[in-house]
């Protein structure tokens, strides 16, 4: 999918006729998001017509076309819808993170990029449901 493609998208769904010369920083900022986040060395677009071969066709439309809305409703200040955007973008990256080893291919994996992701549960977790109103006492375990 080429640059001009994702603008052409993110025109539609945004309602407004932006540039893809403009359009890139938004995507490659997307990619950069990306790369520090898992790890790894997507390369950015470095001209509009060029087909983005790095990621599959689903990762682009998923990621880059969000991002790119994102941030068009960003620079018209249209911030309610830039936030939905936003959203669609975050529950997309972590799809690609939880997917990550058949999505991004070796050449572009960074040496750490098999580092484990942890994710602190915790705070959602009422235990009130199991009986227990204090969660610092194992109450009947000495």
């Amino acid at each position: 999918m080429t640059l001009t493609s994702i603008t052409n998208a993110a025109n539609a769904y945004t309602d407004e006729n932006f540039e893809a010369s403009k359009v890139i920083f938004f995507v490659n900022e997307a990619i950069s998001k990306i790369n520090s986040e898992l790890k790894c060395e997507l390369p950015i677009f470095e001209d509009v017509e060029t087909d983005y071969t790095a990621l599959a066709t689903k990762w682009v439309i998923s990621l880059f076309i969000p991002y790119a809305c994102y941030s068009i409703k960003m620079n018209d200040g249209s911030l309610n819808e830039a936030d939905r955007y936003l959203v669609t973008f975050s529950e997309n990256l972590l799809k690609l993170v939880d997917n990550k080893y058949s999505a991004i291919n070796e050449d572009y994996r960074e040496d750490d990029f098999d580092e484990i992701y942890q994710r602190d549960l915790s705070n959602g977790i009422d235990f009130s449901l199991f009986g227990r109103t204090n969660t610092n006492e194992d109450e009947g375990f000495e």
